[in-house]
């Protein structure tokens, strides 16, 4: 479970009553601590700041802070160049 904002710049404690963004992601076991009819989540939270100017992707088990600014950009450009994005 997360503390604080998922901004490694920002210290804002989490407060549910604060707002921002909930992230949720699925996340592997290793092989040997799983569990028959399990899965793994892990979550994230960007305060409300900070979701104003950044997303979280996850990708290759790290959590990567990114400008909403890029991930519009690189929409836009998939959707000019007829790409099918997944969010």
């Amino acid at each position: 479970m997360f503390s604080n904002c998922a901004n490694p710049k920002c210290s804002v404690p989490f407060e549910y009553h604060l707002g921002g963004e909930f992230f949720r992601f699925p996340h592997d076991h290793p092989d040997a601590d799983t569990a028959e009819h399990t899965h793994g989540v892990i979550h994230f939270w960007l305060c409300r700041h900070c979701c104003q100017f950044f997303t979280l992707e996850y990708r290759d088990g790290r959590s990567l802070l990114q400008a909403r600014e890029a991930q519009e950009a690189s929409a836009q450009a998939g959707k000019i160049a007829g790409a099918i994005l997944i969010p």
